[in-house]
């Protein structure tokens, strides 16, 4: 009777080790790797537990009450629970949250970088992902550069990269020479923008103060001025102000319109029959005036 016991003791112990090894075998799902950027991850706990993982693939989580329950996969999945959490099995797999049920966004070339670690874990060697050498490439990529055209189609008055020195020294019929006569238009044409920048700052002013000047009232005239001849004699004053002012104002742009007749001018002699782009003329008055 006691061999029939323990036989019998030893037959349920076999039968209640199968059933948990079967147990533990269907609970734990395959992790799925995302390679093109592209999974729904889909956490489900229940309670308040919550479960996913970040990545591509499908992130399951069981808790009950505040429990954790263990995320499979690499999705960022969102479950339907409200509090705790559902940690990835294997380190790095991530930590899934949120709230309702929400969607999985792949890693893409990260996703299969992570996907080679893990290979490598299991195969005694790291593998070196090919989806973010790719991503790496597209990112070293370098906008073409514009300033070698305008180089080429300048030619020879790149010259104007000379030094001071050099311009100081040059011969009058030199590239260099001749790009000195144009640099000097160049900076009669500034100095001349200069004076009518000025003019119109005191032709501003003088309108100014005529129009505070008509602007008084009967009782502000009374207060700023001993009488309405006062008065009458600093409009008069104020209007010829303005007068003078336009007629300077007319003189500078006079004389900017014959600086640029000069500099226009000057610039052909220079360029001769070759036609320059006006990007190029901007980046050769920058080389001669910077």
């Amino acid at each position: 009777m006691k061999i029939n016991s323990a036989m019998r003791v030893t037959a349920v112990c076999f039968m209640l080790a199968g059933a948990v090894s079967f147990a533990v075998t269907v609970s734990m799902p395959e992790p799925a790797f995302a390679k093109d950027g592209n999974g729904g991850g889909n956490g489900k706990g229940g309670g308040n537990g919550k479960g996913g993982g970040n990545g591509g693939g499908h992130g399951v989580g069981h808790a009950g009450g505040n429990g954790k329950g263990a995320g499979f996969g690499f999705g960022n999945g969102r479950g339907n629970d409200r509090s705790g959490k559902g940690a990835g099995v294997f380190a790095g797999l991530g930590i899934g949250k949120g709230k309702g049920q929400g969607q999985g966004n792949g890693l893409g070339a990260r996703a299969e970088a992570f996907a080679d670690k893990v290979t490598g874990l299991f195969s005694g060697k790291s593998q070196r992902s090919n989806g973010r050498a790719k991503s790496q490439t597209e990112t070293n990529h370098v906008a073409p550069n514009h300033h070698g055209k305008i180089a080429s189609e300048l030619k020879g008055w790149n010259a104007a990269h000379a030094s001071a020195q050099a311009f100081a020294n040059a011969a009058p019929n030199s590239r260099v020479g001749q790009l000195s006569d144009y640099r000097d238009t160049l900076f009669d044409l500034d100095m001349a923008q200069d004076d009518l920048d000025e003019a119109l700052g005191v032709l501003a002013d003088a309108e100014k103060e005529l129009a505070d000047l008509e602007a008084l009232t009967d009782d502000e005239i009374d207060e700023q001025f001993d009488s309405i001849d006062d008065y009458n004699d600093a409009v008069s004053d104020a209007e010829e102000a303005v007068e003078n002012a336009e007629n300077d104002v007319a003189d500078a742009e006079d004389a900017v319109d014959t600086a640029q007749d000069t500099t226009d001018q000057a610039l052909a002699d220079l360029t001769g029959d070759q036609e320059l782009s006006d990007e190029a003329v901007e980046a050769l008055n920058g080389m001669l005036t910077d």
